[in-house]
């Protein structure tokens, strides 16, 4: 009870303190590295960083001091839900039709997990359609993330570190106690270095929006176990939202757009693009270049996710309408890019909705659609 009741205050203090607008410990976490102090004004995330050691033997693609302790009392600080439990969607009383939530679907088997709760614990390690999953949010990057647990034959565990890099969530796992960047889903600094998560689709929508589009869909149970239910009636972190502060440890931002902008962002090999909330609430379908492709985007009619698809052919002009894709040379495409009367797929891109900085942090040379 005495540990029950410590991480109860730790998180408890957490999200006080960041919904009032206060700062948490911002000092780097020491583990000596060779080499001068790093940039923590200017620091994105390289994929093809080399693999360092500490001299405790420890490998890192991201130097540990580097990282920001987020959270009093280190590793879950902010408890993860690991034996999740899900009612219907009939069951549920206490969600309003706005009220967001991370909607996924593996294998024919559809959940939404809300952010009342994720906020407040920003890890479920679940198992969905067969396969073992991480859905993870961070409510300072808005990133909400799903990876699969499955690295090679082992399945892992995942917990909040209570670190931050780049002001977004550090994970660990369980076996090894590797640390993982929850944006980039690779191995940052452990045993695992340099592997990386495979992703799986998922979106932040309303419920409203997802409960219609999944009817038969689970919900992560208000009955987690971990706090009363009462405190999953408003979501966490609500005054940091609404500020215009950014996450711990980010002092240069790209100034292209507002910091807390809500931008899609879209990866294809190296290259990347952000676009906008604003243009996917105001137009149907957007087509620009990313790469030598054609990148089309739009928000689903059924449940206000966003579909964002690659086609070679770059001659043609895209439009959406009754359900179905239509290009001006006359074929048509389903909203995940089947082709209807052939075998030219699109290739359906992960699409992910952050905060500006944070994509923008992860990305820097990202092209910007507004």
């Amino acid at each position: 009870m005495q540990n029950k009741n410590y991480i109860l205050l730790a998180a408890g203090l957490t999200g006080l303190l960041v919904s009032t607008g206060i700062l948490l410990a911002t000092s780097p976490v020491e583990d000596s590295t060779e080499g001068s102090a790093p940039d923590l004004q200017n620091r994105s995330f390289n994929t093809s960083s080399e693999i360092k050691m500490t001299e405790s033997g420890r490998k890192y693609i991201v130097r540990p001091d580097e990282l920001l302790q987020g959270c009093p009392g280190g590793k879950d600080c902010i408890p993860s839900i690991d034996n999740p439990q899900f009612d219907s969607a009939e069951e549920v009383d206490w969600l309003n039709p706005s009220d967001k939530v991370v909607g996924l679907e593996v294998n024919n088997e559809s959940r939404a997990y809300p952010l009342k709760i994720l906020s407040r614990h920003e890890i479920v390690n679940d198992r969905i359609g067969g396969k073992p999953v991480a859905v993870t949010y961070c409510p300072l990057c808005r990133s909400a993330v799903t990876h699969s647990r499955k690295v090679g034959n082992e399945v892992l565990e995942f917990g909040v570190s209570g670190k931050l890099y780049n002001a977004n969530l550090v994970m660990y796992d369980r076996s090894s106690d590797t640390l993982w960047s929850q944006i980039s889903g690779r191995a940052i600094i452990g045993e695992k270095v340099p592997q990386k998560l495979d992703l799986v689709f998922s979106s932040i929508t309303e419920w409203d929006d997802w409960e219609k589009a999944h009817p038969d869909t689970d919900v992560l149970s208000i009955d987690t176990g971990i706090y009363p239910n009462s405190v999953y009636e408003t979501e966490a972190y609500s005054g940091y939202k609404r500020s215009e502060r950014v996450g711990y440890g980010v002092n240069q931002v790209d100034e292209r757009l507002p910091s807390k902008d809500i931008v899609y962002g879209i990866k294809a090999g190296n290259e990347s693009i952000a676009v906008t909330k604003d243009v996917l609430q105001n137009e149907k379908i957007i087509q620009t270049r990313l790469g030598n492709n054609t990148l089309i985007a739009f928000k689903r009619p059924s449940d206000g996710s966003v579909n964002a698809l690659l086609q070679n052919e770059t001659g043609a002009d895209f439009s959406l309408e009754d359900g179905e894709i239509s290009s001006t040379a006359g074929d048509k495409w389903t909203l995940d890019g089947k082709e209807i009367n052939g075998n030219d797929d699109m290739r359906r891109l992960l699409t992910q909705g952050f905060y500006w900085f944070a994509w923008s942090k992860f990305n820097p040379e990202t092209q910007l659609y507004r």
